[in-house]
């Protein structure tokens, strides 16, 4: 199972000569993302995205394997009136440790017959409070959306939904 020390992550970057670089135009952190695969080890690497707001652009930070930085820039995913939320890195009290247990458990409890195929790891700010977003692709065709208060640890929200019906609505 996949471990990381998310304020630690974000020390690295903000302390590399890639971070240094960019600095001028970054407003602020906006988000953690990994993927992790059937064993919750992680698939690929950690990305820190940092928004900036004038040019309404994500700077996007990967932590490679060897101890390098790749830095990225993308638009985005939102709706245009949308503001990209601020995540505050001194709110976060439960860690990915804590959050991913607490998923694990909760599908167990819920879900028991949705095994992990991947799972998306997305810590962000949603309405005001960080929040770990964490989207679970199963091996019954479903996507299981977990949402974790990463300051409180309350499961704020939940759904699961069919795979199969994302093509119904694309056509």
């Amino acid at each position: 199972m996949e471990s990381a020390d998310i304020k630690e992550l974000y020390s690295a970057v903000v302390n590399s000569s890639e971070y240094a670089d960019k600095k001028d135009r970054i407003d602020y952190l906006a988000h953690f993302f990994a993927m992790l695969d059937n064993k919750l080890d992680r698939i690929g690497n950690w990305q820190l995205g940092f928004y900036n707001k004038k040019e309404d652009v994500i700077i996007v930070f990967e932590l490679m394997q060897d101890g390098t930085i790749n830095v990225s820039e993308s638009k985005p995913l939102k709706k245009e009136e949308h503001v990209v939320g601020e995540l505050k890195i001194e709110e976060l009290e439960l860690n990915f440790d804590e959050a991913l247990k607490k998923q694990i458990k909760f599908q167990k409890e819920k879900y028991p017959g949705n095994m992990t195929v991947k799972m998306v790891v997305l810590l962000q700010e949603l309405e005001k409070s960080p929040v770990w977003n964490l989207t679970v692709v199963t091996s019954t065709y479903n996507t299981l959306n977990v949402k974790i208060h990463a300051k409180t640890g309350e499961i704020i929200d939940h759904s699961l939904d069919s795979l199969l019906s994302w093509g119904e609505q694309l056509k």
